[in-house]
Parts: C-alpha cells; structure tokens; sequence
C-alpha cells in the first residue's frame, strides 16, 4: 500500500525526529509510517462530547517496540489514539483483527481507557505490515 499523500507532500502522519529518538530507545520491532486509517466512534460519550456514531480519516504511524504498542495521528497536530505498554492489563483490552487483507482493526471500550467516556473506539490502518502487528500483539487470540 502506498503511503498516504499528505505523508508523501508533507511529511503528515510520520514520527517526529524526538519522538523516533524514544521509541528508538526503547527497541523498535515494527513501524509503519504514513498509513491512512479512519477512527470509528460508536455511541461514544466524554465531558462535553457525544457521537452516536462518528468516522473520521488520518494519516498516521503504526509501532510496536520492546516495551508498548503505539498508535499516533496526524489530527489535531499529532495525538496518541493508542499507547498501551505490554505489561499493562488495559493490554488484553484490545480486539484485534485484520479485516481485510492489508487492515488492522483494533476495537475498545473506551470506559476501560479513560474513567468518564463510555462507548466503543475501533482504530482501522491500512498497513501491508497488518498480520504481522497482529501476531506480535497477539490480539484476538
């Protein structure tokens, strides 16, 4: 799959320099740079917001080091959707799956993440590298 234009003209959903720096720290094992990928909220609620159901586009990074699993977007300048270290128990909260050849599909509850949201959050990347985040995260097993 190709990187997504904004990355290509841009540079948009790519790691920051300082940012790359610590994740280097801590032992890449997978990255993938520049993917598009949509964020899905289903029935979603937090202080002062509500969405029934809500799809939003982004260019974004995808990585797996030693110690956690990464997700980061290009909206709203560069947010973490996902930030999981491999120790935590919030870990087996997430389902994975790779809905299509060349998509990962990871889906949380959002209550379990943050004490006032409730609602559902399912994180779509197209990535050639899908399966092999999958089986390194071991999600869905």
């Amino acid at each position: 799959m190709a990187k997504t234009l904004l990355y290509r003209l841009f540079g948009l959903g790519g790691l920051s320099a300082d940012l790359r720096a610590a994740l280097d720290q801590e032992g890449i094992v997978l990255l993938d740079e520049g993917i598009s990928g949509a964020i899905v909220f289903k029935n979603f609620r937090a202080p002062g917001r509500y969405h029934g159901w809500r799809w939003s586009w982004f260019s974004g990074s995808l990585v797996v080091t030693e110690r956690r699993f990464a997700a980061y977007t290009s909206v709203q300048h560069f947010t973490k959707i996902i930030d999981v270290p491999f120790g935590d128990p919030h870990m087996r909260l997430l389902e994975g799956s790779v809905g299509s050849p060349g998509r990962l599909v990871i889906r949380f509850d959002a209550g379990e993440f943050h004490e006032s949201w409730s609602g559902s959050i399912e994180c779509r990347f197209n990535t050639p590298l899908a399966r092999s985040f999958l089986e390194r995260l071991e999600l869905g097993r």
